[in-house]
């Protein structure tokens, strides 16, 4: 039994990979990217990686913005 996901869940779920902009993500996301532009379903794996690719992305995007107000606090007290 494969169970697949949708392409507009994979599509939401690429968007936000995509915006993180994350550098070791490209490989993997262009393969995936590729196969929802298609308009393919992910098996569970491939939908397995996207998801661990959109957690990486999120802690990406925490670090970014941490990293910008540790920046702002220290040039403001300076």
């Amino acid at each position: 039994m494969s169970l697949t996901i949708g392409t507009t869940e994979a599509r939401r779920l690429l968007a936000i990979v995509e915006k993180s902009q994350i550098p070791e993500s490209s490989q993997i996301f262009e393969q995936l990217k590729s196969k929802i532009d298609r308009g393919e379903s992910l098996t569970a794996d491939e939908h397995e990686r996207l998801l661990k690719l959109v957690k990486l992305a999120e802690d990406w995007e925490k670090g970014v913005q941490s990293s910008a107000r540790t920046e702002r606090e220290e040039t403001m007290s300076g």
